[in-house]
This record gives C-alpha cells, sequence and structure tokens, in this order.
C-alpha cells in the first residue's frame, strides 16, 4: 500500500518581493512519497525534485504614448514530489529561481516598444517561438546553481 501526503505550501512563495506583477507562481503541490514514485515523477532522481506543470506565457500589445509595447503574463504550477520533510527548502529554492528567471525573462520582453502593432506581434510570435528554450535554460541554470549539475544533453 503506497501512502502519500499532499500538502499545500505558500508561505515561502508569499514572502518574495513582488519584483514584477507579471509572474503569476501557484502554490506548490508537495507530494511526500517513495523514492519509486519520485523517480516515476520525474524520471531523473529518487530523492526529491520540482515539476514546473502547465507553463504558461500570455502576451499581447498595448499601445502606451503612442507606441506598442508587449505585456507579459507567465502562470506555472509548480509540483514537488519528496521523499523526506527535509527537501522542501531546497526545492523552493527551484521554485524561487523560476520566479527570479521569469520576471527577467518578461522585463526583457515588455522593454522593448514598436511603432506599429503588426511590429510587436511580429516580436510576440518569436517571443513565443522561443520560449521553450528559455525554460530549458532556466533549468539548466537552477540545476547547476542548485543540484551542481547539468541536465542530460548540455
Amino acid at each position: 500500500m503506497r501512502t502519500e501526503l499532499v500538502l499545500t505550501c505558500c508561505c515561502l512563495l508569499s514572502s518574495m518581493p513582488a519584483v514584477s506583477s507579471t509572474i503569476v507562481v501557484r502554490r506548490a503541490n508537495v507530494t511526500l512519497t517513495s523514492g519509486a514514485a519520485v523517480k516515476a515523477a520525474c524520471k531523473k532522481v529518487e530523492t526529491a525534485c520540482t515539476r514546473f506543470d502547465a507553463v504558461e506565457l500570455y502576451c499581447d500589445c498595448a499601445l502606451t504614448k503612442g507606441r506598442w509595447t508587449p505585456r507579459v503574463r507567465i502562470e506555472v504550477q509548480p509540483r514537488m514530489y519528496i521523499t523526506s520533510l527535509d527537501y522542501v527548502s531546497h526545492e523552493f529554492s527551484h521554485i524561487f529561481d523560476f520566479k527570479f528567471a521569469m520576471e527577467h525573462h518578461a522585463d526583457g520582453i515588455e522593454a522593448h516598444s514598436f511603432e506599429t502593432y503588426l511590429g510587436c506581434d511580429s516580436f510576440l510570435g518569436e517571443t513565443r517561438a522561443g520560449f521553450t528554450n528559455v525554460l530549458l535554460e532556466f533549468r539548466r541554470d537552477s540545476m547547476m546553481r542548485r543540484d551542481h549539475q547539468q541536465t542530460a544533453g548540455r
């Protein structure tokens, strides 16, 4: 019989400074479970991991002071799988890295402005197309920073 404890944690996220209102990190779903279940959920380790599910990038263009500027909203649902409560703070550090990286990415997008709507919309098309690479770069950077290891293929 497999026993799982699902916790909803928000205390660490609510204490993070709100640099930008464009990033929505939902409360982390934390599952305390076996090593085999952690490996099944995350494919690599048996102790603890955090998945970032349902990552959505929303972009549109707004006319501001006669120029078209991108507006960005990024949403994510973090899911932690842990074999011990000892891993929670480490896994929250990956969530902090995600929020920080996405704030930086959104700020970079929103720093642009265009004379025409079509120019702005074209830029956002390129931005959407490259978002998967942004997520892969975040994953690589966070794993190097927190776990001192590279992801596969890097």
